[in-house]
């Protein structure tokens, strides 16, 4: 992942008030596309219990799609539709 793409996510996070887990796991389904929660577990090394807690969170926020389906997958929301 490039690393202007996450410093600036990094300064949105600290603007909404995102943790370290949300920052990883919305900069990987942003970049991937859709991932189970297995995927993102694999892919950021978030352990897969908190990547449920996580995905909801970022869903809250409107910052991420879930479909609640088995396996559950989480997408990211484009970041040009996000108000800060």
């Amino acid at each position: 992942m490039p690393n202007d793409l996450q410093h600036t996510l990094e300064r949105v996070g600290e603007r909404l008030t995102l943790g370290e887990y949300e920052i990883e796991v919305y900069l990987t389904v942003l970049e991937h596309g859709e991932l189970t929660a297995s995927e993102v577990a694999e892919s950021t090394g978030v352990p897969q219990p908190r990547v449920y807690d996580t995905a909801r969170s970022l869903e809250d926020r409107d910052l991420a799609e879930l479909r609640e389906s088995r396996p559950m997958t989480v997408g990211a929301v484009d970041p040009s539709l996000i108000h800060i």
